[in-house]
């Protein structure tokens, strides 16, 4: 689920996926 909600957001902010995974680290 993790995974999923990543690329939602992604989606949504049209950003990369590995933009966000800087955030949650």
């Amino acid at each position: 689920m993790r995974g999923y909600k990543i690329g939602e957001a992604s989606r949504i902010l049209g950003v990369h996926p590995n933009t966000l995974r800087k955030w949650e680290k």
